[in-house]
């Protein structure tokens, strides 16, 4: 419970009023001076990773452990690959602008490798919960390295669109990215429940197995395919599905199966959630 009887956080004091100053102090100078200079990713992986996970756990616990802190920086990473792409799409109007970010400093090769990489360093990171116990390999499997391979098709989708309004699609599918990320390994830490994690995440799981079936069966076969292309998504989008059924469907299908692996959960726990 964060709040007391009178509605106050259990634990803070100046402290937090100094990082509240510091917030604002520089969320003024990336909008005057540092985002022109490239320094916007940086500024992510601290005010959108290490701040409000660190400081969100603080004012409760009152203190922070190595735990937390890679766990921020994850969120850092997962997070600044949406500046990342948000950059690499508007790197030419940027460089006319004068606004020297990353991409525009060295290039829009960079900028595809620099999105891949954050994401491969957020999954690396993870690492370092199955060094101290606190996910098991096949957690990691159906977590961090899910979220990898979703991250992968998108990264690919972003090389082969390259420029325009188009890439508006690649932040809708990173922001799909980075909130998968965020719950699946929340509910690995949590719950312990790692076979649950197929159901959570059936529809990624799908998506990933239809590509793994898709390959091997066109190896094995000399050519032949099970799918019209895969992810499975683009099989039903050329059997003449609109994408707003396809939305549909697939959101649809996540809900119904988020709410089967928290009813199994329950009952693993005795009937309480």
């Amino acid at each position: 419970v964060l709040f007391t009887v009178w509605g106050q956080l259990p634990h803070g004091g100046w402290e937090l009023v100094v990082l509240g100053v510091v917030c604002i102090l520089f969320a003024f100078l990336y909008t005057t001076l540092l985002s022109y200079r490239g320094w916007g990713d940086v500024l992510v992986l601290v005010f959108f990773g290490f701040v409000p996970v660190c400081g969100t756990y603080y004012v409760q616990a009152y203190t922070l452990n190595m735990d937390v802190v890679v766990l921020s920086l994850v969120s850092g990473l997962a997070i600044d690959t949406l500046l990342m792409v948000n950059n690499y799409r508007d790197r030419e109007q940027d460089a006319v602008s004068g606004k020297c970010t990353l991409v525009v400093r060295y290039g829009k090769k960079f900028g595809e490798n620099m999105y891949l990489a954050l994401g491969i360093a957020a999954v690396l990171l993870c690492f370092w919960f199955v060094y101290t116990g606190k996910l098991t390999p096949l957690e990691f499997i159906w977590a961090p390295c899910v979220y990898l391979y979703m991250h992968a098709l998108t990264w690919r989708k972003m090389i082969q669109i390259g420029s325009g309004k188009k890439l508006n699609s690649i932040l809708g599918e990173t922001s799909r990215n980075m909130l998968f990320l965020g719950l699946l390994l929340a509910l690995a830490l949590l719950t312990r429940t790692e076979l649950l994690l197929i159901i959570l995440g059936g529809i990624y799981v799908m998506e990933a197995a239809s590509v793994i079936i898709q390959v091997g069966y066109f190896k094995k076969t000399g050519g032949k395919r099970i799918f019209r292309m895969t992810p499975i998504h683009h099989h039903f989008e050329l059997g003449g599905w609109k994408e707003t059924k396809i939305v549909q469907v697939f959101a649809g299908s996540s809900l119904l199966l988020g709410l089967i692996g928290i009813g199994l959960w329950c009952l693993g726990n005795g009937g309480g959630c």
